[in-house]
């Protein structure tokens, strides 16, 4: 062979390797994204406005596939999924992370946030850096905050005083809620949002505390026939994250990085505006399907904030470790 022959074949060899591997690095990196609730819950809207925002930002480097209805992991099981990497990230209530990290009862604390816009702000007060540092020192991070509010829903009778608790079998949406509940008088059934249709349906509960988002996403105007709302008086709260393993965070570009926290921060707006009008559409569809709805007054939920720090802001002050520091913080955060 001649030797001009052997000098093109050598470089045709080597621009066809080149283009390989350049064809490879312009490969997007997928991250796949877990939730628990159906398509169309507002958590839902929010992780696909965060996804698109981050494919914009980072040119189509950074995609996210999102895989709602537990589809890809049970709800309580993703913080585990993300630390091992085996999730990118989630959409997850702050409260689910308990079992481990207690520190993050305090992020469904009953009676201590009472407006959407309260519960926002933590994102960017103190009370949220110091959450996010607890976050990265084990395994993941909050990129984008939102508060989403709730209340009582019950079988039978209604619940909008402490005194109605008693002798109630009730689930109570993370154990700072349910010290409350047990305070006064209610015996606990823990259990994850995706569980409640059905412990309602077969007598399991009577009565139960989740967001009004949960309220609609499952379907609960089916089993339920009293509902206990309040505009300005939450008795309960729930903050919610889009979360980042920190596996995956490592992995990615300065760049991408900055892409995706800015797509977090940019999207916080649209989950508050968008939770604000949770009450009213609730109270429509409730009332709609013949449940009875009962307005909370400010003197009845002074009643369930008395309790709630008889009870709740007792047991975080005095079992979780700096937990009366974070407290005083969060009391600050308005």
């Amino acid at each position: 062979m001649k030797r001009t022959s052997i000098i093109f074949l050598v470089l045709g060899a080597f621009l066809l390797s080149m283009a390989f591997y350049s064809a490879a690095d312009a490969a997007p990196k997928i991250l796949k994204l877990s939730h628990q609730w159906a398509k169309g819950d507002i958590r839902d809207k929010w992780a696909i406005k965060w996804a698109d925002l981050v494919k914009e930002k980072t040119n189509g480097s950074v995609q996210v596939k999102i895989y709602p209805t537990a589809s890809l992991f049970k709800a309580k099981q993703q913080h585990d999924a993300m630390v091992k990497g085996a999730l990118d990230a989630c959409v997850l209530p702050h409260v689910y992370l308990t079992g481990k990290l207690p520190v993050f009862l305090i992020t469904s604390m009953p009676c201590l946030v009472k407006t959407t816009r309260q519960g926002a702000y933590w994102g960017r007060h103190e009370i949220g850096n110091r959450l996010q540092k607890i976050a990265i020192q084990n395994g993941f991070r909050t990129l984008s905050w939102g508060c989403l509010l709730g209340s009582v829903g019950s079988k039978g009778k209604p619940i909008f005083l402490p005194k109605h608790l008693e002798g109630m079998k009730m689930r109570g949406a993370g154990k700072a809620m349910e010290e409350m509940l047990y305070a006064g008088g209610a015996s606990i059934q823990s259990m994850p949002s995706t569980e409640v249709y059905f412990a309602m349906q077969t007598g399991a509960l009577d009565a139960l505390t989740t967001t009004y988002s949960s309220f609609m996403s499952f379907r609960l105007y089916e089993v339920l026939d009293h509902l206990t709302v309040s505009k300005g008086y939450s008795i309960f709260f729930a903050h919610h994250g889009i979360l980042l393993a920190n596996k995956t965070w490592d992995r990615l570009t300065e760049a991408e990085q900055k892409a995706l926290s800015e797509a977090g921060k940019e999207v916080e707006p649209y989950f508050t505006d968008e939770a604000e009008k949770l009450l009213d559409q609730t109270v429509e569809v409730f009332r709609d399907n013949g449940v009875k709805i009962h307005d909370l007054t400010e003197a009845e939920f002074k009643k369930w904030e008395e309790l709630s720090k008889k009870s709740a802001y007792v047991m975080y002050a005095d079992k979780v470790e700096g937990g009366k520091e974070l407290l005083d913080i969060a009391l600050e955060a308005k």
